[in-house]
């Protein structure tokens, strides 16, 4: 009997920089080592300190990469999750199309915006999660 799962959960997109020091991390009130959802305007503040640091987008929350991990290992999976009708809701789609998973019902809740987060690690660069899905 084959196994089949489905995630139902929450379409985020993680964006990541490799950061010099803990001082924007200080600067941002962001613990080491957590990971914090965050609103637009939160987002935009981020976003701006990590501009010229070549921060890279991937799709992300742990429903997505456990349905991502899962059928690496030859498991049937589905993912279902609402996205919104921005650019981070379109990236989302694309980047899971990219890996290769069908996206042919997700649909843009109308005036919806999408979430993103912002996680702090250590270690390598990048880290092997965030490296393009093949």
């Amino acid at each position: 009997m084959e196994s089949k799962v489905l995630g139902l959960g929450n379409a985020l997109v993680d964006i990541l920089a490799r950061i010099p020091n803990n001082d924007i991390l200080a600067r941002l009130s962001l613990p080491r080592g957590s990971m914090q959802l965050v609103d637009d305007k939160r987002s935009a503040e981020i976003q701006n300190l990590i501009r010229d640091m070549n921060p890279v987008r991937v799709s992300g929350g742990s429903t997505c990469n456990t349905i991502h991990g899962l059928a690496n290992l030859g498991i049937s999976t589905g993912l279902a999750g609402k996205i919104g009708s921005d650019d981070l809701g379109e990236f989302f789609k694309a980047d899971m199309l990219k890996s290769g998973r069908t996206c042919s019902r997700a649909t843009a809740a109308p005036a919806a915006a999408s979430r993103s987060s912002a996680p702090t690690r250590s270690g390598p660069w990048p880290p092997a999660w965030a490296r393009p899905w093949s």
